[in-house]
């Protein structure tokens, strides 16, 4: 359904986010769709899915991960990627690095890192 859809609308990019990164990932590598993904499950399920094993048919990957995520842990996706061409893969983390209250509200620092894995 979901490749129709990106089909029939002329979809040019795929974003997703934890398991909806696990899901942009393989619509990206299905549909050959450039992808941009955040903190995605990707080496760690509680379910398993079945999907295609073509790798690298997607023609770019953005992933950012936070390093600090309990949730989806950087290094399971990190192995997951290992893999995969390099020349397509992209990894951002971001390290936070000072939560500092101002009045009523609180600043968050973020510095973005570009990773090789």
């Amino acid at each position: 359904m979901l490749n129709d859809t990106i089909e029939s609308e002329n979809i040019s990019h795929i974003v997703g986010s934890s398991l909806g990164g696990f899901l942009g990932f393989w619509l990206g590598e299905k549909n050959n769709l450039p992808c941009l993904l955040f903190n995605p499950a990707l080496g760690m399920r509680s379910i398993d899915v079945p999907v295609e094993r073509n790798y690298n048919k997607c023609p770019k990957r953005l992933i950012v991960l936070g390093e600090q995520d309990d949730v989806v842990l950087p290094y399971h996706t990190i192995e997951f990627l290992r893999p995969l061409s390099r020349n397509k893969t992209s990894l951002i983390n971001v390290l936070p690095l000072k939560s500092t209250p101002s009045a009523s509200t609180e600043i968050i620092v973020l510095v973005l890192r570009v990773r090789k894995y």
